[in-house]
């Protein structure tokens, strides 16, 4: 969701099911790793996060190498003899180590990055279904939000939750710390339509309240950007273009809270890629657009980043996360989020590098070198 399946549609799927998926981490809770088994130990590629069917139980953790040309679907499942579990939704790199947020089955996942190999399993169960949502580091820690409305506090070395809180809004999804605070959107995805509008600021250390800004509906991914947060505010989802109808994204001062830009544009999904905030969406005729505007004026006029009309988007039917780094933008394809999904390599000039072929509904893209 987020990025993901598109929240808003997750969250009615999920209050449609919610007490009913019980489901954990696979078999792999009781699963004892052996220590004689070798492990192949990964070198210039690609960790893709991939949410499977809803229900099904299938995420998986796919591995594509950059020399070989060649995809290994479910590294994770190969790796560990067990699966990834129900509707993995977040991924992130700390200290040499992948922590997943495997929703459907209420727990984070962490594996070795170098092999895939899994280190630990850490159950949530604060409440009786806390769906693990999104993940944040900092400092030795990593965060964790849950739509129960919980924000747990995890070591990085012990996998101990060392503090949990409420992040007091509704559904709170994605966080990021920037300038000493945790902040933390609260989007009220399980009561649609009746979405949550705020932003909890959090100390760290102790997840105590130090502020709450309000005013911006159904708030979606936050990216730090120096000393302010960049966000999304989704407002309300258009099922026929599979887009948010009255999005902004918004600049926020991390130290005053105040709103320093804000541009009203159709926005999917974005990542900040040098002196730029690239963004997709997709139009009333489904058609994709991977746009952008300088990150020192977002009221600017969006610009196309890469041609509709080019070869380097001809075949991308469903924009679904963004992603960059020092060397590249990575862009997922969920197609038509039930079967093989894609995965498209951009340099930062917008020129593809190359796709593969991913499992179903790929989100999250970490590089391995």
């Amino acid at each position: 969701m987020t990025t993901t399946i598109k929240t808003t549609l997750w969250a009615m799927l999920m209050l449609l099911f919610a007490g009913s998926l019980l489901t954990s981490c696979n078999e792999s809770e009781d699963k004892e790793d052996d220590p004689n088994s070798p492990d192949t130990v990964l070198h210039n590629g690609l960790y893709v996060l991939c949410e499977g069917l809803y229900g099904r139980n299938n995420s998986s953790i796919d591995f594509y190498s950059i020399e070989s040309r060649q995809t290994t679907t479910d590294l994770f499942l190969q790796v560990n003899s067990a699966g990834l579990g129900e509707t993995a939704n977040d991924m992130i790199e700390a200290e040499g180590k992948l922590f997943i947020a495997v929703c459907g089955s209420n727990c984070v996942m962490v594996a070795d990055k170098a092999t895939c190999r899994r280190l630990a399993l850490i159950p949530i169960s604060q409440s009786d279904n806390p769906q693990p949502r999104c993940l944040a580091y900092s400092n030795g820690y990593v965060y964790l939000s849950c739509f129960d409305g919980n924000i747990h506090k995890i070591n990085a070395s012990t996998y101990k939750i060392e503090k949990t809180a409420k992040s007091f809004g509704r559904n709170p999804e994605a966080i990021a710390i920037c300038q000493g605070k945790l902040f933390v959107a609260n989007t009220g995805g399980l009561d649609y339509p009746n979405f949550d509008n705020s932003i909890s600021v959090l100390d760290p250390d102790d997840l105590s309240l130090i502020s709450k800004v309000e005013g911006f509906l159904n708030p979606g991914r936050i990216e730090v950007c120096g000393s302010s947060i960049i966000f999304q505010k989704r407002g309300t989802y258009d099922y026929a273009t599979s887009s948010y109808k009255d999005s902004e994204l918004i600049r926020l001062n991390a130290t005053t809270l105040e709103v320093e830009q804000r541009a009203n544009v159709i926005v999917n999904d974005f990542t900040l890629c040098g002196d730029k905030l690239i963004y997709t969406y997709t139009d009333n005729n489904l058609k994709p657009y991977i746009m952008y505007l300088p990150l020192d004026n977002l009221a600017d006029t969006p610009q196309q980043f890469i041609s509709p009309e080019s070869e380097d988007i001809s075949g991308l039917m469903t924009p679904y996360h963004i992603s960059s780094d020092d060397n590249h933008i990575y862009l997922t394809d969920a197609k038509d989020y039930t079967n093989n999904g894609e995965c498209r390599v951009y340099d930062h000039a917008g020129k593809l590098q190359y796709k593969f072929s991913t499992w179903i509904n790929p989100t999250k893209v970490i590089a391995v070198q």
